[in-house]
């Protein structure tokens, strides 16, 4: 099941015009049977990469004053 989802993912990611979504499953997938595995890691790593915007997709704006709060 391993080989077939890093198989699967390879496959979507290679795909004209790539199938991000799907590819990014399958690598979750591999990573759910095989959590320890570099080729899983980097191929989540790499399509999260194209996903987000910017270098550093951790930072982002703090949420607007008052923004999720409830009224009373």
């Amino acid at each position: 099941d391993f080989t077939k989802a890093l198989d699967k993912a390879r496959q979507f990611e290679n795909r004209s015009p790539k199938q991000t979504g799907a590819a990014l499953s399958w690598y979750l997938k591999a990573r759910s049977i095989h959590p320890q595995s570099k080729f899983a890691a980097d191929g989540t790593k790499r399509l999260v990469r194209d996903i987000l915007p910017g270098d550093d997709a951790t930072t982002a704006a703090p949420p607007a004053a008052g923004a999720g709060a409830t009224e009373k």
